[in-house]
């Protein structure tokens, strides 16, 4: 899932349930941000969503009047509102480093809500290799884990159009186009992925490109995003006959969504 769309939905679900203190009466504050130093412009966006059960407006009340900072240990910088995407941003500018721990704080009616962030040790590079059959091809993807630390990837891969002019799907083991693991198993040594899937005529469809990206996350990040994929493949996130979600908010003060971070290495793979 495009990383986007995924915080798009990470907000959406807070009108799922969480594992906080609800107070049925009020609406509650909703506080999501996901950085990453391969990010142009850092973005929060707040919200107050209602209670499950409570009536509400499909126009979710956003929060303009906020006053937001993001801190390290040696520096802190405010973020302003930002009408365009109804949010708060700043040029990232380098400010985010790769193995930085960061404080994202919200002071709002005198009450702050803070959470905190390390962003993952660094880009991961990986290798690959295709395979082309006849009415098939596949890729497998590897790369090595950085040793004595817990780490939690993404594997995503986006399809392009076909030399015949015709999208034609890719997936991991036939399943989908997100493969998400862990280190836990393996610190230090090489992880490799499923079998990944690319169904066609090779003559009538090559060449193909796909793109693949290794998203390397924070446990925050990794656990929102890996219950996201796990409602897609059980009934749909908007489905209404399914169970809904729960999320654990890493903020203080009862706030709901979260504050995670991750960093990125994408390569363009040409099947021919």
């Amino acid at each position: 899932m495009n990383i986007k769309w995924l915080l798009i939905l990470l907000i959406l679900s807070n009108f799922q349930c969480k594992k906080v203190e609800i107070n049925n009466n009020l609406p509650q504050l909703s506080i999501s941000s996901i950085i990453s130093p391969s990010d142009s412009v850092i973005k929060v966006f707040i919200y107050k969503v209602h209670p499950v059960g409570e009536k509400y407006s499909q126009d979710i009340p956003v929060v303009e009047n906020a006053k937001v900072s993001l801190s390290t240990k040696n520096s802190s910088k405010e973020l302003f509102y930002n009408p365009a995407f109804k949010g708060y941003s700043i040029a990232n500018n380098s400010f985010i480093i790769a193995g930085a721990q960061f404080d994202l704080k919200v002071l709002l009616d005198g009450i702050a809500y803070i959470a905190s962030t390390v962003v993952p040790s660094g880009s991961i590079d990986f290798e690959y290799n295709t395979k082309i059959y006849k009415d098939y091809s596949t890729v497998e993807c590897s790369w090595t884990d950085p040793p004595n630390e817990k780490n939690y990837y993404n594997l995503e891969a986006r399809s392009g159009s076909a030399a015949d002019g015709v999208y034609y799907p890719f997936t991991w083991d036939n399943k989908s186009d997100l493969w998400q693991t862990s280190d836990e198993l393996l610190d230090g040594k090489t992880i490799n992925s499923p079998i990944g899937y690319l169904n066609g005529n090779s003559e009538k469809i090559l060449p193909f490109t796909i793109a693949f990206s290794l998203f390397h996350m924070d446990p925050v990040y990794f656990e929102h995003a890996q219950k996201i994929r796990k409602k897609g493949e059980t009934g749909g996130f908007f489905s209404q006959l399914a169970a809904p979600i729960i999320f654990k908010s890493n903020f203080s003060n009862n706030a709901l969504g979260f504050f995670g971070s991750y960093t990125s290495v994408s390569k363009r793979v040409i099947f021919k």
